[in-house]
């Protein structure tokens, strides 16, 4: 009994598995501002453009790191992933309407090099996405819809 039991289970995980395979990407559409090689710059302008907009300031516990741009701690990276430095682009499980800094480097088709201010993100094709550009415009003229693929599977 055990023995199907543990077939079962196996089983149901390579099925599991081979589904979540097939799409470990999504299409995300992201509200950008600003973009820069100076985090100290970015972050003066983030917080700006939270007053601003009148949108909340979110660093999501991030700072800048010499070999990857961005990381959270090291304990933090040590404890949920089992290394550092760790970092997970914007878009992965956080989508909404809120001002963060992020490194363009963990996105597909972004330049590479770049702290990013984003004020929004979402699935590619979500009218908030428009909406939100349509007022962000009013303050800053030069805001833009980019999209890429966010990879959205597992990181252990």
């Amino acid at each position: 009994m055990k023995n199907i039991l543990l077939i079962l289970v196996l089983f149901c995980s390579f099925l599991t598995q081979a589904q979540t395979n097939d799409i470990p990407y999504v299409k995300k559409e992201f509200l950008i501002i600003h973009s820069g090689k100076d985090y100290a710059a970015a972050l003066k302008k983030a917080t700006d453009a939270s007053k601003k907009l009148k949108i909340p300031l979110d660093l999501r516990n991030l700072v800048p790191n010499k070999e990857i741009g961005l990381s959270h701690s090291q304990k933090s990276c040590d404890d949920d992933f089992g290394f550092f430095p760790c970092y997970i682009a914007r878009g992965m499980h956080d989508d909404g309407i809120y001002v963060s800094i992020e490194y363009s480097d963990a996105y597909l088709e972004f330049e590479k090099g770049y702290y990013i201010i984003i004020v929004s993100s979402f699935v590619s094709g979500n009218a908030t996405s428009k909406t939100q550009l349509a007022k962000t415009k009013k303050i800053y003229k030069d805001a833009y819809l980019k999209a890429s693929k966010v990879y959205t599977g597992c990181i252990h």
